[in-house]
């Protein structure tokens, strides 16, 4: 069973780097805990609850997304005047491009979103999962995107991206220029937001694009904790999706536990290895 609630939110509560929690008495109760963060000026508290023993980390992703969003929401809250969000339903450019998730986002799409969409919405997902994987073999990039140079090689990497961009292949999930699993997107998906025309997303050119700043970045902590576990971590989401074989939902003793470690990976350190 998924968890996903924070106070007021849907999750927890954001704020520094402290994190407390209480054990129930009946041990199966879930454990609640709280923290804070420092988002630019603005200090979130956030609190909630998660389950008390082993679980999945795909258990754990709803709570991950609010907490997400509550990031997200305080940076764009710190805009300065006139600059605003652009993003919208109907500007679906940004969904053309390769998109970097954790090994655990990828299980959570394989094995809780996909399966439970309505069998109408994912006969059409999955028909253009098939028809992505055509245009990916006739372009060339399908073992481009499937072995994707290592973060070492970054100008190779940008290189693969731009032409995956111009290639023009849709996101699967995407219908009408809008994403059709919005509440469950992905990490990275949340945090790119721009203030620059929508429609110049469609032919990015430098100095046209201006991206909303998000000090801190869930999905490289979740990224770098995955890493942990299976090198190096991560995977373009068009390659999860074309390849669910790979994708397996990752077992952790403690929640709190694991909350702990994502807590210290989000606050506590900057890119590096090979975390997008």
């Amino acid at each position: 069973m998924p968890w996903g609630t924070i106070g007021g939110y849907a999750p927890g509560t954001l704020g520094k780097a402290a994190i407390s929690a209480v054990s129930l008495p009946a041990p199966n109760d879930p454990i609640p805990f709280s923290f804070s963060l420092r988002i630019g000026a603005e200090t979130l508290d956030l609190s909630g609850s998660v389950p008390d023993g082993p679980c999945t980390v795909t258990d754990l992703m709803p709570l991950l997304h609010a907490l997400c969003n509550a990031v997200i929401e305080a940076a764009v809250r710190q805009l300065p005047p006139p600059a605003k969000v652009s993003c919208g339903p109907g500007c679906g450019a940004c969904c053309r491009q390769l998109v970097p998730i954790s090994h655990s986002e990828a299980a959570w799409l394989l094995h809780e979103v996909l399966p439970n969409l309505a069998p109408d919405h994912r006969s059409r997902v999955e028909s253009r999962i098939r028809e992505a994987s055509i245009r990916l073999e006739t372009s060339g990039l399908s073992d481009l995107i499937r072995n994707l140079p290592t973060e070492a090689d970054r100008e190779c990497r940008q290189s693969i991206g731009l032409r995956y961009f111009l290639t023009g292949i849709p996101c699967p999930f995407l219908e009408n220029a809008s994403c059709s699993i919005h509440p469950q997107r992905p990490l990275a998906c949340r945090e790119y937001l721009v203030t620059s025309p929508a429609d110049a997303c469609a032919s990015p050119t430098p100095g046209t694009i201006h991206p909303v700043s998000i000090p801190l970045k869930p999905s490289g902590a979740m990224i770098r904790l995955d890493a942990k576990a299976t090198a190096p971590g991560w995977r373009t989401m068009m390659d999860a999706l074309l390849d669910s074989n790979r994708a397996a939902s990752r077992q952790i003793p403690d929640a709190i536990g694991f909350l702990k470690e994502f807590l210290t990976e989000l606050l506590g350190r900057s890119h590096s290895g090979d975390a997008p």
